[in-house]
């Protein structure tokens, strides 16, 4: 029988006049307020745990299961993808060696094409250098020729004026000499 609250407040009242009023609420809080049959016992709890456990055991395998599945399909799809990326990474490998040797080769004819043009200019240059040093060569002997000329001219020239200058002075010194020697000096 399930015991309502104004039944368990008239409990409470007759327990107080027969015991007092402290007893009675003492007693009072030791009555659970909800009926016996509600209260689980040992066995009870055992069969709830033991069901329990079962049906976690059964998620646990259900999981555990999908796990695994999960783990296939994932193996499969990362193999798959591996497979095109290591195919798309050979085929980009093989057009970037083309591509590199493609221009190794234009370097190379690049280079080439730079080596004879610079063996060319190279050629040039010594021809030139030795036109010019033939021009070279020849302006100096020329010159050279001229200022032995000029100062054989030169050297003439100062041999006359140094004869002339030492004629007119002996000259010079013999009418001295004999207006000395005739007693005719003008001075």
């Amino acid at each position: 029988m399930t015991m309502i609250e104004t039944k368990r407040q008239n409990v409470i009242k007759q327990l107080t006049e027969t015991i007092g009023e402290e007893a009675a609420a003492a007693l009072m809080e030791s009555i659970p307020p909800f009926d016996w049959h509600q209260i689980a016992t040992k066995d009870d709890l055992a069969n709830a745990l033991q069901a329990l456990t079962a049906e976690v055991s059964g998620q646990f395998a259900h999981v555990h299961g999908e796990i695994k599945r999960v783990e296939g399909e994932l193996s499969i799809a990362i193999a798959e993808q591996t497979a095109v990326h290591s195919t798309q990474m050979q085929s980009l490998a093989e057009k970037h060696s083309t591509q590199m040797q493609y221009l190794a080769e234009k370097h190379s004819e690049q280079t080439a094409a730079h080596s004879t043009q610079m063996q060319y200019l190279a050629e040039k240059l010594a021809e030139q250098t030795a036109a010019h040093s033939t021009e070279m060569r020849n302006l100096a002997e020329k010159h050279s020729t001229e200022m032995a000329a000029m100062s054989d001219r030169i050297s003439g020239k100062v041999d006359r004026a140094f004869y002339w200058a030492a004629g007119t002075l002996v000259a010079l010194a013999v009418a001295v000499a004999g207006a000395v020697a005739t007693g005719a000096v003008p001075f």
